[in-house]
């Protein structure tokens, strides 16, 4: 009988970990801070409808790319691990509900600076981000897993690696529950364009210091 060999593979090179995650946590970062400079000017008063719509396009525009990428991780990362059928549907309706959210985001954010019900347009948007950073956030968590896993880096290296992922897992969650809550709250009528200003603020802020995060750490592993 054949030994069962371990359902994840070292690789001798880690550029498989390294360009992946700095490619996509650097998206994250660039989209999430001009949300942040956006929510920010709408809070302050200038323009506030107007920010609030390119707002929900910038993250919109982030999740969408970050989506995209995170389809290439995968890809990527199953040529080096051996996965059964439940897990590829798990990695793909989590990257799939960052797609679409990303897309309705930009459809949403579209109608708002146009005028169309845009309160009502622009809550419903970060209803949407909110479940969609919820639904992503665990797979999201699983493929960095892989991706250290996978690379050629000390166990020490990675298990600060993995403190990091986790953070971030959990600041993601976080933010999403209380995405919905300001969604939720906007929708009836309580302080909506403030609300979701913050919405779109706090989601932009967990883009940005997530991806600066991981990024960060996943250079201190190649360069230590």
């Amino acid at each position: 009988m054949k030994e069962c060999k371990n359902t994840t593979e070292k690789v001798s090179n880690p550029i498989l970990v390294f360009e992946a995650t700095i490619g996509r946590s650097a998206a994250a970062a660039s989209g999430g801070a001009a949300a942040i400079v956006l929510a920010i000017l709408g809070l302050a008063g200038i323009y506030p409808m107007f920010m609030l719509a390119v707002a929900t396009l910038a993250i919109g525009v982030t999740f969408l790319f970050k989506g995209a990428a995170a389809v290439a991780d995968f890809a990527k990362a199953l040529k080096h691990t051996r996965t059964g059928n439940l897990q590829e549907i798990e990695f793909g309706g989590g990257m799939s509900a960052e797609i679409l959210a990303g897309g309705a985001g930009i459809v949403l954010g579209i109608l708002t600076l146009l005028s169309v019900v845009p309160l009502a347009l622009s809550a419903c948007a970060l209803l949407v981000f909110g479940g969609g950073l919820l639904m992503s956030s665990g797979v999201t968590h699983r493929l960095n897993q892989v991706k250290i896993a996978t690379s050629s880096a000390d166990d020490t290296a990675q298990r600060i690696a993995e403190e990091a992922t986790a953070a971030a897992n959990g600041a993601q969650v976080l933010t999403a529950i209380g995405a919905v809550v300001f969604g939720i709250l906007s929708l009836v009528g309580l302080a909506p364009v403030t609300l979701t200003l913050i919405g779109l603020l706090s989601i932009g802020a967990v883009t940005t210091l997530t991806g600066s995060a991981i990024g960060a750490k996943m250079v201190h592993m190649f360069n230590a």
